[in-house]
């Protein structure tokens, strides 16, 4: 009988126990995490909310906020309801559509209204400071396929082209060519990875003689968002000589006074 009435009074206190037990949610900067933040395709940024208690949670609200750390302007901030269940790690995903190169401060907090009594209410906000990679396009050498052109003369230009970014071309970008500023070829380039270069050409005529600046445009049409905007141009001033005509003179003299050929 007193073993009995014992372990009523064991098994009564582990229901209060269980009934007066306060859950616990928490996330951490390390439990922030990204995927695919490259600039001009789609990321993804990953929340973890852990539940460190038995008691489940329903309509939880979690609000995320992104800050450009350039110019100290929040971009976007949104809240989400979910639920998390006792002893679980809830993964909430953030699709960040098209972001821009830049360092970008990701806050999060968990029950920012504090409607829910926790054991501990100083773990439910982290913040991390994320990086947006991005290419960046420049171009490194112009040769000629003569170095010392000649008027009316067919001359191959030939430009390098290099991505000294951190990450690959989303696609493919036009180059230009230009005599001065008057547009003399335009190519285009398929994906160019991180580190890696190639050489295009196109062709040029020169008119006239003197000196001419050439130019060189990578990202022509400005269409990819690159870690430095300002080295997309290079110019190289060729001197063109004039086209040199040699003129044969076959003047004979005859010599024909006073001969007589009778």
């Amino acid at each position: 009988m007193k073993k009995i009435f014992l372990f009523f009074i064991v098994l009564s206190g582990l229901l209060v126990h269980l009934h007066s037990e306060l859950p616990d949610l928490e996330v951490k900067e390390e439990s922030i995490k990204t995927e695919n933040l490259i600039s001009g395709m789609t990321g993804k940024i990953y929340i973890n909310v852990e539940n460190n208690t038995g008691v489940d949670q329903y309509g939880v609200v979690v609000r995320y906020a992104l800050k450009d750390l350039k110019t100290n302007v929040v971009i976007s901030q949104e809240e989400v309801k979910t639920q998390v269940l006792a002893h679980e790690t809830k993964t909430i995903t953030v699709y960040w559509g098209n972001p821009l190169y830049g360092d970008y401060l990701f806050s999060v907090i968990v029950d920012p209204e504090n409607k829910i009594t926790e054991s501990n209410e100083d773990n439910n906000a982290a913040s991390k400071v994320i990086h947006v990679s991005a290419s960046d396009l420049t171009v490194t050498d112009i040769t000629f396929s003569n170095p010392n052109p000649k008027v009316d003369e067919e001359i191959r230009i030939i430009a390098e082209i290099k991505n000294i970014g951190e990450a690959s071309t989303i696609g493919s970008f036009k180059v230009g060519f230009y005599e001065g500023e008057s547009l003399i070829g335009e190519e285009e380039v398929g994906r160019l990875d991180a580190g890696a270069f190639k050489s295009i050409f196109t062709y040029w005529t020169p008119r006239i003689d003197g000196s001419t600046e050439i130019r060189v445009k990578v990202d022509l049409k400005e269409e990819i968002d690159e870690m430095d905007e300002n080295n997309n141009t290079a110019t190289y001033t060729v001197n063109v000589e004039k086209l040199k005509v040699f003129i044969l003179s076959n003047a004979i003299d005859w010599n024909l006074e006073g001969e007589n050929f009778m």
